[in-house]
């Protein structure tokens, strides 16, 4: 026998109702919070992807059958008592905790410490990736998804994720082997001889692999197969919050930053931040008057190499990006995607 706590006219009482397990489906999560779209039924936690509230779910409420006080207006359920009568506030709209610096009323005394925060300014959950601050530590958690959005593997020895369990399980062998591969340059540790030997072509500078549209070449396949991408204008990795498209995964997780507020890279000559170091070092040459990108042509200078490729197309003539559908060539990617897009005359 169960003991469901239920809610009659603003008035609390237990009654006693026949055992069923119940599992809960996402679309039920939606019905009953419809704030969040992937919302924790049981704890009204929300997560940016369904993977995430599938993990937090599988963590956290494996034991869903075993509580034995349940809630008769939503899914929720609790092993105490005490819980069920905490949650039972959220139908009531009881709000017994005040704010003693501006009266707000609170379900929990812990949400009156929160809310605190708002007129102290403490922030005591830092990010340890971007460090960032925030007043709790369920608005730290939501926002280390942005950091680790497309990365749903994670190691449970070191902590580190991955985007794909194939790279997860190659790297847990690293930890698993008694006598990893050492590379004599640099002594970083590989799990196998293949991974090693891709690793050391960064001391000895070999690149066999080489773009058959430019020459360019390269020491491993996939990053050419990234640089291929710069021909074709394909931008396979979308930014799940705005919509834009990159082309490789790098560029992805730098733009997460930005969304985030993520400003880990600061400048020393003045105030400005920046969500990757590659902008800092744009940036400081601004500082600096530093233009160290020449053409060998005209010798104009730029501070930024992808500013000299451009220019360099003017004397080459070069258009190394190249329409799919009709073949027509653009010296910049801008002038491609907006072809593509709006004035090609065999799109699809």
């Amino acid at each position: 026998m169960e003991l469901t706590l239920k809610c009659i006219d603003g008035h609390v009482d237990f009654v006693q109702v026949k055992s069923e397990p119940w599992d809960v489906s996402p679309d039920e999560g939606k019905q009953n919070y419809p704030d969040g779209e992937h919302c924790c039924t049981s704890c009204h936690e929300e997560f940016l992807t369904a993977a995430s509230l599938k993990q937090h779910r599988e963590k956290h409420h494996q034991n869903l059958r075993r509580k034995k006080y349940k809630c008769s207006n939503c899914p929720y359920s609790s092993e105490y008592k005490g819980n069920l009568h905490k949650h039972i506030k959220v139908h009531t709209g009881e709000k017994p905790y005040d704010c003693p610096s501006c009266g707000k009323g609170c379900t929990r005394s812990s949400y009156v410490c929160v809310h605190m925060s708002t007129h102290t300014g403490e922030k005591p959950y830092a990010c340890s990736t971007c460090e960032r601050a925030f007043i709790s530590s369920s608005a730290l958690r939501k926002h280390m998804e942005v950091h680790t959005a497309g990365r749903l593997y994670k190691c449970s020895n070191c902590g580190h994720a991955f985007s794909q369990l194939s790279l997860l399980q190659a790297h847990v062998r690293v930890h698993a082997t008694e006598e990893p591969h050492k590379c004599p340059s640099c002594g970083k540790l590989f799990a196998d001889a293949g991974s090693i030997r891709r690793h050391m072509r960064t001391h000895t500078g070999e690149r066999p692999y080489e773009c058959t549209a430019c020459g360019k070449a390269f020491g491993l396949s996939s990053t050419l197969r990234t640089h291929m991408r710069i021909h074709t204008g394909e931008r396979p990795y979308e930014c799940t919050i705005c919509g834009r498209t990159f082309s490789c995964s790098s560029h992805l997780h730098a733009h997460l930053r930005i969304h985030a507020g993520a400003k880990p890279y600061h400048c020393t000559s003045c105030t400005k931040a920046f969500p990757d170091s590659s902008k800092l070092r744009r940036h400081i040459r601004t500082h600096t008057g530093q233009k160290p990108y020449v053409c060998t042509t005209c010798e104009k200078a730029f501070s930024d190499s992808s500013q000299l490729k451009r220019h360099m197309r003017m004397h080459t003539g070069e258009r190394p990006y190249m329409c799919t559908a009709c073949g027509k060539g653009f010296a910049q990617t801008s002038n491609l995607h907006y072809h593509m897009r709006v004035a090609c005359p065999l799109k699809s």
